[in-house]
């Protein structure tokens, strides 16, 4: 989700942020480090230096396993953050057909529902040190926002039976289209609608000139990882989360 960041050292070593919407959102100091190569000793004092200003919670994506413990300073690995992309102008004429998808103009139960579903595998929901409820209240944010073009450009739907049976949020992160959330109901699964509103979503960017699309998910989420590369997307990065509790 988009943040109000704080910046408080900018220098290419330590460069991290203090969070201001996440220390809202969950009630504790939360900060961002983006130095994505530290050793174990700079690594220390930059977790002292943050506890020291009473930051609770931590967020480091470094570009590899460190060879140290990061449990030493409080590190839980909670993701392994995949970045998958695709050129939407190379892949226009296999799409499917994706006439049945619809903008999302009014949040409900059902979006909202979907909207959590879509955090299964999320790093917030592996956590054990963030509520349950927690969890379901930032989805349920993120959704809402979404859906109020606050944080998406577009929120495509598929219907069945007069039933939203999944969603797709379709937003942009630099000069890319950027898939965000994508969600099928329970009910609805083993109809490839899944496959239906990743295409959709190509096709809508497409139209909106992208020239690349990305996604982002967990590597843990196997079933999405194995919808993206049957879409044609190839698979970018991979690294490492880290949430330190301190």
């Amino acid at each position: 989700m988009t943040n109000q960041q704080t910046r408080q050292d900018t220098s290419q070593e330590t460069r991290w942020d203090i969070l201001s919407w996440d220390s809202n959102f969950f009630g504790v100091c939360v900060a961002r480090i983006y130095a994505t190569n530290l050793d174990q000793d700079k690594l220390a004092e930059l977790i002292h230096g943050l506890k020291r200003r009473s930051v609770r919670l931590v967020y480091w994506n470094p570009s590899s396993i460190p060879n140290y413990d990061l449990a030493d300073f409080g590190g839980v690995l909670v993701d392994e953050k995949t970045v998958y992309c695709i050129k939407p102008r190379q892949t226009e004429k296999t799409l499917t057909s994706f006439r049945n998808s619809f903008p999302i103009k009014l949040c409900s139960p059902d979006v909202e529902r979907l909207g959590i579903a879509c955090g299964k595998f999320s790093r917030f929901n592996i956590d054990p040190n963030i509520t349950d409820e927690q969890f379901k209240n930032l989805y349920r944010t993120w959704i809402i926002r979404s859906v109020s073009k606050e944080l998406a450009l577009e929120v495509l739907g598929i219907n069945d039976k007069k039933q939203l049976a999944g969603l797709i949020t379709l937003g942009r992160k630099g000069t890319r289209g950027d898939i965000g959330l994508v969600g099928v109901g329970e009910d609805f699964r083993g109809n490839r609608y899944g496959e239906h509103l990743v295409n959709a979503a190509i096709h809508w960017f497409s139209d909106q000139g992208f020239e690349e699309v990305q996604v982002v998910t967990q590597g843990a989420n196997n079933p999405a990882c194995h919808l993206y590369e049957k879409c044609g997307f190839f698979k970018e990065s991979k690294t490492p989360y880290y949430h330190f509790w301190l």
